[in-house]
């Protein structure tokens, strides 16, 4: 272990044992380094046995013993949480994320805390709290498929706007197309598009596939963000709205019910009831803590529901939606999971105190959950927290990148040329290069970041590309780009990318971004790609070039085992960057 670092976790302890617990904000301002320096020096204390990871930050073991696994009987000293000034929770709820943001979130979490995952599943969890997403969509789909036959001639066009990155939406698209299969065995036209579960991005996609395929008569999107979207494109296109017949999966708030229900001639949706999930999630949180068997997944009630059907589910109180809780907790009981999902009177033998729920997604849907946990929870006296893990993830992937750019900038040695891609990476390799005073460097690029970074360093020797300005990147690309690099031969290059992996290669989502890599790829002697894990095992739309193109990867420990030894195999050096001061 570096002597920097030994010497920063003795000072650590020294902190705690006057103060008893410290944040992770308090100790990475007070050692000047990243809160991910600082999570790694706690989790290596902790293992140790000198301190207590706690939500945020840290309590020594000796003055804030840890809690005890629910259910256990045992009583022990509460622990503060050193962020918040308050105890730290007794149950963790997250919502939809990918795995390695959640892993990031549970390690500033004791090992004893009981954690409930909502919608998609994680390694660890206590228990899964969702609806059976592919059930839904075959019974979205069976729906569809008869109505289809006798309202549409039989003749189905079917646009499909999905989400396949996670789990459960990918779910609901397999089963949507089975069920319509019972009635259809074959649409006359199926297509699936991503709008990521977005309104903007549906929008997007159905309109470049509605001006393909005019004659769509079948809608469906697997949130109401994505139906919302797909229908915004069928007005914007002029086409009629009464020849489609419009699904969703959802219908979580007043746009969900309102609009889809009301506007749409032809409207069915797959109600999901995130008020109920929300009370729900606070039932299975008292029975975690309380050390009660759970089932691997707690299922939730859904319901195929079109305007007629509506309100026996919601009655609407001054144009807002009122669930009908007998309604909801009377539907087929065979279909979801009501011993699992309540909590009977009596049922528990203790309370949590708080409840955190970390929160990365930001719709109706999760602001209705959140209401119904919070009323379920306040019922029992139970503390109800919720966090926003969007902006501790993003401080911890900056945090990452420049760790990247630093390592990266030490490949580089005085006196060559070097291309840089543009990305937040390479601007950060750019400020390192900037601080080296003593040494030359030619250093060619399109990114305006990293012409901002070196334009007052009179050391290095810049060569600005210039072209069509690319905003989403802030680099400049096209035809006169690309003639620029071609004429010119770089020592390395440090190529950037949104996706890397063995089968794909590199990839990226714009198509003029992928040429002009494929330009630097040409116009260098050496090729290193600068990525973090996040990235490595992904794939974007466009590819750039198999991964024998490149010649090392420089990325954060957290790239799993399995990607190193398939990077490896591949003849891809890898170069882990430490994330250090």
């Amino acid at each position: 272990m570096p002597e920097s670092a030994q010497f920063r976790r003795s000072q650590i302890l020294e902190r705690l044992s006057s103060a008893g617990a410290a944040s992770v904000d308090e100790l990475s301002a007070a050692f000047d380094v990243s809160g991910m320096t600082i999570r790694r020096d706690l989790a290596a204390l902790e293992q140790a046995g000198h301190l207590r990871r706690v939500r945020g930050g840290a309590a020594l073991v000796g003055q804030q013993a840890g809690r005890p696994a629910p259910g256990n009987g045992s009583h022990r000293p509460p622990v503060e949480d050193p962020r918040q000034g308050a105890e730290p929770p007794d149950v963790l709820i997250l919502n939809p994320m990918e795995p390695r943001m959640a892993r990031m979130i549970v390690q500033d979490y004791s090992p004893h805390t009981p954690i409930i995952a909502e919608s998609i599943p994680f390694p660890g969890i206590t228990t899964l709290i969702a609806i059976d997403s592919y059930q839904a969509g075959v019974s979205l789909g069976a729906w569809v498929g008869p109505y289809v036959v006798e309202q549409m001639q039989g003749l189905a066009r079917v646009l499909f706007v999905g989400f396949p990155s996670f789990s459960d939406t990918a779910a609901r698209a397999r089963g949507f197309f089975d069920g319509l299969g019972r009635a259809i065995p074959q649409p006359a036209f199926a297509l699936t598009i991503d709008g990521r579960g977005l309104r903007q991005q549906s929008y997007l996609v159905a309109m470049a596939a509605l001006s393909i395929h005019p004659d769509v008569n079948v809608i469906i999107g697997v949130n109401d963000q994505s139906a919302l979207g797909a229908m915004d494109a069928v007005r914007e296109l002029g086409l009629p709205m009464e020849g489609v017949l419009l699904g969703t999966f959802g219908l979580e708030g007043v746009d969900g019910k309102q609009l889809l229900m009301s506007e749409c001639p032809r409207a069915v949706g797959v109600a999901m009831f995130p008020e109920f999930i929300g009370r729900v999630c606070a039932d299975v949180a008292i029975k975690a803590y309380n050390g009660v068997p759970l089932p691997s997944q707690v299922v939730t009630p859904t319901a195929v529901v079109t305007r007629d059907t509506l309100p026996r589910f919601y009655r609407f109180v001054e144009g807002r939606p009122r669930i009908q809780w007998d309604a909801v907790q009377g539907l087929p009981r065979e279909d979801w999971s009501p011993e699992a999902a309540t909590l009977v009177s009596g049922g528990a033998r203790r309370y949590p105190r708080r409840i955190d729920f970390v929160r990365y997604l930001h719709d109706e849907y999760y602001d209705q959950l959140v209401e119904g946990l919070r009323e379920r929870a306040a019922e029992f006296g139970v503390n109800v927290r919720v966090t926003d893990a969007s902006a501790d993830l993003a401080a911890s992937i900056d945090s990452i990148r420049r760790a990247i750019g630093r390592a990266a900038a030490a490949l580089v040695r005085a006196g060559e040329s070097v291309i840089l891609d543009a990305g937040t990476t390479n601007a950060y390799l750019a400020q390192e290069l900037a601080t080296r005073r003593d040494e030359r460097f030619t250093v060619i690029t399109n990114s305006i970041p990293v012409v901002e970074a070196l334009k007052g360093a009179e050391h290095i020797t810049l060569i600005a590309i210039g072209g069509i300005l690319h905003r989403p990147s802030q680099s400049f690309l096209g035809a006169s780009a690309e003639e620029t690099i071609a004429a010119l031969r770089a020592d390395k290059a440090f190529l950037g990318g949104a996706g890397v992996s063995v089968s794909h290669g590199i990839s990226n989502p714009h198509l003029a971004e992928a040429e002009f890599k494929r330009c630097i790829l040409r116009a260098a002697k050496e090729v290193i790609l600068v990525a973090d894990s996040y990235k490595i095992g992904e794939s974007s739309l466009v590819r750039v070039a198999p991964i024998s193109a490149i010649h090392k990867l420089v990325t954060d420990d957290q790239v799993s085992s399995h990607d190193r030894l398939a990077l490896a195999q591949a003849g891809v050096e890898v170069i882990l960057a430490a994330n250090q001061p």
